[in-house]
């Protein structure tokens, strides 16, 4: 990072690998924000996270190409949406009656 060192390319495929970032990164002027902006909204007690991990980003990018899959997949079949989708304002939702009436349209039962 400060310049004193050339690195070979193999010695930066080596190390991109260990905290699982891509090649390219090391040649931006710049290290770009890749935190999806779920993070906007989806925090513990509403604390902000500053640094995810890799494996986190990884993780969040691989269940969103599920979930779009999926979302096409269903749409391609001519499935209708479910029925709770759109059925609540958040703002006025209560997390465990949502949940709840999730459950019970999916026939759904807690052990």
């Amino acid at each position: 990072m400060s310049g004193n060192a050339t690195p070979t390319v193999n010695q930066l495929v080596k190390l991109s690998g260990k905290p699982e970032m891509p090649f390219g990164y090391f040649f931006l002027a710049e290290p770009i924000d890749d935190t999806p902006t779920i993070f906007a909204h989806r925090t513990v007690q509403n604390s902000a996270i500053n640094l995810p991990s890799r494996n986190l980003l990884d993780t969040l990018d691989s269940m969103q190409a599920i979930q779009d899959w999926m979302r096409q997949d269903a749409i391609d079949h001519g499935e209708a949406p479910m029925p709770f989708v759109g059925s609540w304002h958040l703002q006025h939702a209560d997390a465990v009656k949502l949940a709840t009436s999730i459950r019970e349209q999916l026939g759904l039962m807690i052990a």
